[in-house]
């Protein structure tokens, strides 16, 4: 017996490499190339700068920490490189110092990667106390490769208006690759882009304070595939000269509003955003009354969205006419786009496009029938959207279901989108695959980190599981059991909706270990009919049809 839990220590051991336990500080600049393995935790104390012509590799699997007491920030500065290559089953994380249960927005400073990818400042440098430069004139710069990393309460005010984000990009150019980025509970903006014209793809901002995507100085890239969550009792509180106003979009051209050029002409699609009101009845109150607008679009920004999602926000669409040249004139000259999105559960329905016209050219009437005629739709209540996990649902936070209801009126809608964009015929960021299985973490608070070379994802293999369905008895009279076959681990769920599309109840919502399961669908007291029974395992998801007599 001895021996056989000896070897199932050891096998445990060298899957998760824990024999070596050791903590890494890294602190100042780091000039020559390395690589950070995930046999080692990371602890950033202070700035750490990666300085040109270093590369930085990060292997997948890596959990590096942020240094409270010193703000730990690591800055790719241009000219540098960042090879951070997560994968769907090991993620690279980012994290907090702080034990679990423990942690808060603002543990540590964030990412900051910098390039040379045009913006519209002279010789800008960025934000947070950093005073490194960013920008220049290669539209096919190439910072390196960002992708399945996670980063977790990031976000700290280094002075007033002067903070870092939980993933800042400065004049990032296109070559550089980005994508499954999740930012939670951050202190500030979770992304926000300064310049540049890189792409991102599936992207998260989760929990946290001020605004979710931040968009400035020129950058003209295309996001596409972007899921924001708001806690309704956090928001940002901003200072008494500068009150706090979280928006899910900001959106400047530059600080004055000028003409200045290259202007903002970031495009997103397909972007879902749960807002902080369940209902349009809602009221917000304490740390979570700053909440504006889901879009607020202002000093010459011609932000384009189209086939997205916007619930919950007291203020749908503001166009904000501040600065020397107004928005509304991009509007006219046919470059800031809003086509094919739902806005729903504003406080009433007035609120749904808000604008400041000031002496601008573009009236009031013709703003309406633009938003009108874009193919947008104004929807009186987040519940109509036939979505499964909303603000106030049991599982919003921590294990929330992203598939759209049969019947949901996500699901169509989707218009031709701009060049550089995968083609979708809905609004949102999902249809049928959940694309946060798997590397994604709604409940970073209680994920154990102490284990040096363990897992960043409770999940092994979600990508690849084998999924069989069978319902007996079906027809049902009474009762019927679902049952399922997982050939790896996987978050499972599964849900009943009736022929309208409307959810029944929700059977399992959870991790499973692979094997062979069953749910049981009790149907007494349904009218008869038809039924969907839709069961998710990772990215696999199979509906089956239920015919109750």
């Amino acid at each position: 017996m001895k021996k056989h839990l000896l070897l199932i220590a050891l096998l445990i051991l060298t899957q998760y490499n824990l024999f070596a336990q050791t903590i890494v500080n890294k602190s100042g600049s780091i000039t020559s190339s390395e690589t950070w393995t995930k046999n080692n935790h990371y602890l950033l104390t202070g700035f750490v700068y990666v300085v040109a012509p270093a590369v930085l590799t990060i292997e997948a699997g890596t959990v590096i920490k942020g240094d409270k007491t010193t703000k730990g920030s690591l800055i790719i500065e241009k000219g540098a490189k960042i090879m951070a290559m997560g994968t769907e089953t090991a993620p690279i994380v980012f994290t907090s110092n702080l034990a679990k249960g423990s942690r808060d927005a603002g543990d540590w400073g964030g990412v900051i990667i910098l390039g040379n990818g045009p913006t519209n400042q002279t010789n800008p440098t960025i934000e947070g106390g950093v005073a490194r430069s960013y920008g220049g004139t290669n539209v096919n710069d190439n910072s390196g490769v960002f992708k399945y990393v996670r980063i977790e309460f990031p976000g700290i005010a280094f002075t007033a208006d002067n903070e870092i984000n939980g993933l800042t990009l400065g004049g990032v150019g296109k070559e550089t690759e980005i994508h499954h980025v999740q930012v939670s509970h951050s202190g500030d903006d979770s992304f926000e882009w300064f310049g540049g014209n890189v792409n991102a793809k599936y992207l998260i901002a989760y929990s946290g304070l001020d605004d979710d995507f931040d968009t400035d100085f020129g950058y003209s890239g295309n996001v596409q595939y972007g899921l924001v969550m708001r806690d309704k009792d956090v928001s940002d509180i901003g200072t008494t000269a500068s009150p706090g106003a979280s928006n899910a979009f900001e959106s400047d051209g530059d600080a004055n509003g000028a003409n200045s050029t290259p202007l903002t002409e970031a495009k997103f699609a397909n972007i879902t955003v749960f807002g902080p009101l369940a209902t349009s009845a809602s009221s917000l109150t304490g740390q979570g009354a700053n909440y504006r607008r889901a879009l607020h679009i202002r000093r010459n920004s011609s932000l384009s969205v189209y086939n997205s999602v916007f619930m919950g926000y007291p203020i749908g669409l503001f166009i904000d006419n501040s600065g020397t040249r107004f928005v509304s004139e991009n509007i006219q000259g046919g470059k800031l786009q809003f086509m094919n999105n739902l806005i729903s559960g504003t406080k009433t329905v007035a609120d749904t496009l808000k604008y400041d016209i000031k002496t601008s050219t573009y009236t009031k009437t013709e703003l309406d029938n633009w938003f009108r005629t874009s193919m947008n739709k104004a929807i009186a209540e987040n519940s109509f959207l036939g979505l499964p996990t909303i603000q106030g649902s049991a599982n919003f936070f921590k294990s929330p279901t992203f598939i759209p209801s049969v019947g949901s009126m996500v699901l169509t809608g989707g218009g031709a989108l701009p060049t550089g964009f995968e083609a979708s015929t809905y609004r949102g960021a999902f249809n049928t695959t959940d694309w946060t299985t798997g590397w994604a973490n709604f409940d970073p608070q209680n994920f154990d980190y102490s284990v040096v070379g363990g897992p960043t994802t409770g999940i092994n293999d979600p990508s690849e599981t084998n999924l069989s369905v069978v319902a007996s008895p079906n027809p049902i009279e009474v009762s019927t059991q679902i049952s399922y076959t997982l050939s790896t681990s996987s978050i499972v769920n599964i849900d009943v909706y009736d022929a309208t599309g409307n959810l029944v109840v929700k059977l399992e919502n959870g991790s499973k270990a692979a094997g062979q399961y069953s749910a049981e669908f009790n149907a007494s007291g349904l009218a008869s009919g038809l039924y969907f029974a839709k069961v998710s395992a990772g990215k696999v998801v199979k509906t089956i049809k239920l015919s109750v007599r």
